[in-house]
């Protein structure tokens, strides 16, 4: 993998990017965890009680568990770990059958955790590790798990907020906080969160359940996120099974096509397989085949943009700085094929450890090419290859990974 100091400077110990390497950064993707209304990191459900927050998230947590759709979104199946605090056994059961004809053992319930700090990460981390394809945490309520204090201040929210964030973040899972809305009513609903705006600023997402009258049905859902637009969402609840439905759903943006140049570009890729060198040749090289008219930054930035979709059509690349210019390998392979055999953990560390030394030995940083699977130490080879070239088909990621290159950054 890429190590920071390959492309970070430090001012004074503080690890910095050019914007020119970010642009062509490649990050793991990000899927939704249930499309336009959850992503992985921290999230906030917020209602006043008893008006429905336990039913609400033990129903995603089925549908997640489960891979069903939640409130008409469709969802990403996986573990999850429901923490209810407030229930015992019993009524956790009561509601799980009540709910559902088949629960999932993809569904997992706790009725303790160690409050706010160290101890509580541990434990959700340790859930991630036995369960890696884990998805989903929901502590209910966030009261529980915080220290107990008569005075509320928006630093000790934002703190108390934000450690829970940086577990979601370091983890790649989704954390759900249930907590309680204040008495008094807002024109904003986001200020009805119960606390100080600390707790609301540090959440990527906030959800608030509200109904006019606490003997009704029918609950408003209003959404906002850093990820998705705001949203509000009329819900009805049937008596019988305690299941929200979604009366009305908000109007999705028409998604924006690929641009026809990328179509282009991978009818190209297709053709070549793989290409190594700079990203000004590829540009001509492209513009020859295609008859497109664009610049070698410009047909970058494009790229960059669409990078997934690319990836979603066999086309993958990755853009390396040298002192003298951007070169960059670009890799087609069929996507209904499967990738050859990943190399393991142990493997990929062997091949840095080579190119270190070769570094060491007296080569440029610009002349050391990235290791490709082929690279391998194995048993029945004669030789080590007197070169390392940029990755090429052979470079399947590590078994632990489920994207080709995600460990080159």
């Amino acid at each position: 993998m890429l190590k920071e100091h390959d492309y970070n400077e430090y001012c004074r110990g503080m690890g910095i990017i050019n914007s020119a390497d970010l642009a062509d950064r490649r990050f793991d993707r990000i899927d939704w965890l249930a499309e336009d209304l959850l992503k992985p990191g921290l999230s906030i459900l917020a209602g006043a009680p008893k008006i429905g927050k336990s039913w609400l998230v033990l129903q995603l947590c089925l549908a997640v568990a489960k891979g069903e759709p939640f409130l008409g979104n469709p969802t990403r199946q996986g573990s999850v770990l429901y923490i209810s605090l407030e229930d015992s056994e019993t009524r956790l059961q009561e509601r799980i059958n009540r709910i559902t004809e088949k629960a999932s053992v993809n569904l997992h319930v706790a009725l303790h955790c160690s409050p706010l700090g160290d101890e509580l990460s541990m434990e959700i981390a340790d859930f991630t590790v036995k369960f890696p394809d884990a998805r989903l945490v929901v502590i209910d309520t966030f009261q529980k798990i915080r220290e107990q204090s008569a005075q509320m201040s928006y630093s000790g929210d934002y703190s108390d907020v934000s450690f829970i964030k940086h577990v979601a973040d370091q983890l790649g899972i989704t954390i759900l906080l249930v907590h309680h809305t204040r008495k008094m009513s807002d024109g904003d609903v986001i200020n009805e969160i119960s606390g100080t705006n600390g707790i609301a600023g540090s959440a990527d997402t906030l959800m608030i359940l509200k109904k006019q009258k606490r003997t009704d049905s029918k609950a408003i859902l209003s959404c906002t996120g850093r990820d998705i637009e705001d949203r509000v969402t009329e819900l009805d609840m049937d008596r019988e099974t305690c299941i929200w439905k979604a009366v009305s759903a908000p109007v999705k943006k028409k998604k924006e096509a690929m641009p026809p140049i990328l179509h282009k570009l991978i009818a190209y890729a297709a053709e070549i397989k793989t290409y190594d060198g700079s990203n000004a040749a590829f540009c001509a090289q492209f513009c020859a085949y295609s008859g497109e008219d664009i610049a070698p930054n410009a047909l970058k930035r494009i790229m960059n943009r669409w990078r997934y979709a690319l990836e979603d059509a066999g086309l993958y690349y990755l853009s390396v700085r040298t002192k003298n210019e951007r070169r960059l390998a670009v890799n087609y392979y069929q996507p209904d094929k499967p990738l050859l055999d990943p190399v393991s953990a142990e493997e990929e560390a062997a091949l840095w450890e080579e190119a270190a030394l070769r570094k060491k030995a007296g080569r440029g940083a610009e002349e050391i090419p990235l290791p490709t699977n082929d690279d391998a130490p194995s048993a029945d080879r004669d030789a080590e290859p007197e070169e390392i070239p940029l990755p090429t088909d052979d470079d399947a990621p590590p078994a632990d990974r489920d994207r080709p290159w995600q460990y080159f950054h």
